[in-house]
């Protein structure tokens, strides 16, 4: 009996802690008995897939692309309808068609808009690397191609614009694997007309914060600045200590700076002389490809470029509605 009363006061001491949590006034007795209940159910029925939201009576596939295409700037077309349709999905389509004994209607699928798009993609970016980074040399600009163009990366993109939904495959649930996603927003871009702004929109900008020696990792800097500074006609750098604190301590620190013809090139801090060493190499070839955080970086500039544009464009409209004034 005493069991019985204390376990009856530990559940109204819940339900109590739940209600003021919840913030409600008061509280349901019936609540975890119910919950308990419910959580048994679940067990024995398994795990709950949820249905694609594609196969959703009330989805409007055609108002979502408008929508979508709305919401990133994009013109909407019939390519774009059918870069969401997957190869495993045009073919249990088709099927599922000769099945019924329907008429045979063709389904095409995403993968020859993927290769397509894929090429477009490098070509497009290359050049406007080229154009953000024109002082980078040509295995810079590879690697930071090559980082844009993983498909880690766009399909974080493609996650980010929310295209999870719109692809059609097979199975059930809601999570899509990414090589579906991967090819998706490939035949997106493919099926995009202006591709230009959409990879300086979308694709591009995952370079914002990025530094370009965390993705471009050479093996010898000091080669790479040697030959360099040969190319330029100058001397071979010199390293030298420009300051120091704690030698002969745990907690030595060495201040180097990098000269070449008696010009500083670079500087940098180090717990030992050849980390410092190493530090300054790279900040000289930070200054060297102006890539350093005093300089603007590339997306200002295209962002700047952009908003004269636009004033230009907006000032030309203004002297034509002046010069030639409606009735």
């Amino acid at each position: 009996m005493y069991s019985l009363y204390k376990t009856q006061t530990m559940l109204r001491h819940a339900n109590f802690d739940l209600a003021r949590c919840l913030g409600v006034r008061g509280y349901r007795k019936s609540l975890i008995p119910t919950l308990h209940v419910m959580k048994k159910r679940q067990e024995l029925a398994g795990e709950r897939i949820s249905p694609q939201r594609n196969a959703l009576l009330e989805w409007d596939f055609g108002r979502e692309i408008n929508c979508l295409c709305r919401r990133l700037g994009i013109e909407p077309t019939e390519k774009i309808k059918d870069s969401f349709v997957t190869e495993a999905y045009a073919e249990q389509e088709v099927q599922r068609t000769k099945e019924l004994g329907l008429g045979y209607k063709p389904v095409r699928s995403n993968i020859a808009m993927a290769q397509e798009g894929h090429e477009k993609l490098r070509e497009i970016l290359s050049v406007q690397l080229r154009e953000s980074y024109p002082f980078l040399p040509s295995q810079a600009l590879n690697s930071l191609l090559e980082y844009l163009t993983s498909g880690e990366t766009l399909v974080d993109v493609a996650t980010q614009m929310g295209l999870a939904p719109f692809v059609f495959r097979t199975g059930h649930g809601e999570e899509v694997e990414p090589e579906l996603l991967y090819s998706s927003i490939l035949a997106l871009f493919s099926a995009v007309r202006e591709k230009d702004e959409f990879c300086r929109r979308y694709i591009l900008t995952r370079l914002c914060g990025k530094d370009v020696f965390d993705l471009w990792n050479p093996k010898d800097v000091s080669f790479l600045l040697n030959t360099i500074l040969q190319t330029q006609k100058h001397a071979a750098y010199v390293p030298r200590i420009i300051g120091e604190a704690g030698r002969n301590t745990l907690e030595s620190l060495y201040y180097v700076g990098v000269y070449s013809d008696r010009k500083l090139l670079g500087k940098g801090a180090g717990t030992t002389q050849a980390q410092a060493v190493d530090v300054a190499v790279r900040d000289a070839l930070r200054r060297i490809f102006k890539v350093t955080r005093a300089v603007r970086s590339p997306f200002e500039k295209m962002a700047m470029k952009s908003l004269a544009a636009k004033i230009a464009h907006g000032a030309m409209n203004t002297s034509l509605t002046e010069t030639c004034p409606t009735s």
